[in-house]
C-alpha cells in the first residue's frame, strides 16, 4: 500500500471517502451516546 496522498488521483479519493465515513461514524456514535 502507498502512503496517504491528498491528491486528485483515485487513491487520494478513496482515502478521502474513507476518512469521511470514519468521521461520520464517530458523529453518529457520539450522537447516540
Amino acid at each position: 500500500m502507498k502512503i496517504k496522498t491528498f491528491g486528485l488521483d483515485s487513491l487520494g479519493m478513496d482515502v478521502g471517502i474513507e476518512a469521511l465515513l470514519i468521521s461520520l461514524s464517530f458523529l453518529f456514535y457520539y450522537n447516540v451516546d
